[in-house]
């Protein structure tokens, strides 16, 4: 008689076929997402150009060379760079004069001339700079009298700091908007072929230091070495500083 199977037997367990599984990528081969591109800045703000005070009457073609020369050095101070012939008339407005006569002018000449020899002041390009400043902040122009604002009495490196303001904070910008951007961050009401020609070549001349470089129709800043010497090529410092 055959006996009954043992019911605390255990039942036999079914076989089991483990889930499938698949090899995760190599973590080296995952990339994260890029970031977002930075957004773009407003350019640096121009600090309203200030005109030096008058300094009180005084007959400048008689004066003491020196206390023309003290004169010259607080114009300089107050607006440079500043062309030199604005300067002298500067002076000359500042002490009484209505007009840039022949024997003023010898007078103011000889400070000039003095003042530079000295080292308190330096001619560059047309323009009295203080001999401290290396870089000029970019100046807005529009509050300026309208004979005070030409083309011919902006210096080169103000225009350049301009246009560096202005790429860096756009991260790019068309080379043909441009002139005018510089145009209104300068103070001037309207764009005119001086102001266009001024700044194309100060473009020419950032491209040519390799501070600019285009990419297709646009322009950008160089990126510069760590040591890089250009202050162009670095970001620019708050309206109102001056790099000495």
């Amino acid at each position: 008689m055959t006996s009954p199977e043992n019911p605390s037997s255990p039942a036999p367990s079914p076989s089991v076929r483990p889930w499938p599984t698949s090899t995760p990528p190599a973590a080296s081969k995952i990339k994260p997402p890029e970031p977002p591109p930075p957004a773009p800045t407003e350019p640096v703000a121009p600090v309203p150009y200030r005109l030096a005070p008058p300094q009180g009457g005084l007959d400048l073609a008689t004066a003491p060379t020196s206390e023309v020369v003290r004169r010259l050095l607080a114009v300089v101070a107050v607006e440079g760079p500043i062309h030199i012939e604005e300067a002298a008339r500067r002076v000359a407005e500042g002490a009484g004069s209505k007009r840039l006569g022949a024997r003023v002018q010898g007078a103011v000449d000889e400070a000039q001339a003095e003042a530079i020899e000295q080292g308190s002041i330096r001619l560059q390009g047309g323009f009295l700079w203080p001999s401290e400043l290396t870089r000029p902040v970019v100046r807005d122009r529009a509050q300026l009298p309208s004979a005070l604002r030409k083309p011919e009495l902006l210096p080169p490196e103000e225009i350049e700091a301009a246009i560096c303001s202005l790429v860096a904070s756009s991260l790019g910008i068309p080379a043909f908007d441009l002139p005018a951007a510089t145009c209104r961050l300068l103070g001037f009401p309207r764009l005119n072929d001086e102001i266009r020609t001024r700044v194309d070549d100060a473009v020419a001349r950032l491209i040519e230091a390799k501070v600019l470089q285009t990419r297709g129709e646009h322009l950008v800043i160089e990126s510069p070495a760590p040591d890089d010497p250009n202050p162009l090529r670095h970001p620019l410092p708050p309206s109102g500083t001056l790099e000495r």
